[in-house]
């Protein structure tokens, strides 16, 4: 391999890595609004039937039905 497709292949994973990491925080935000949710919500069965996916994270952190 040459320097150069050495470069363009640490880029590329450095890359994944970082998107992994952001990936990961959403889904720390997405677990705390759950928890939240169902903290609020724990007189009713509300918690049994969340459907996570049916959430979406936005990038500024706020939590959005779809």
């Amino acid at each position: 391999m040459t320097e150069i497709s050495i470069l363009k292949e640490l880029m590329f994973w450095i890359k994944v890595k970082q998107k992994l990491k952001t990936a990961n925080k959403d889904n720390k935000k997405l677990s705390m609004h759950i928890s939240r949710l169902t903290i609020l919500n724990e007189d009713t069965d509300f918690q049994k039937n969340i459907n996570p996916t049916a959430f979406k994270m936005e990038r500024n952190g706020n939590l959005t039905k779809m």
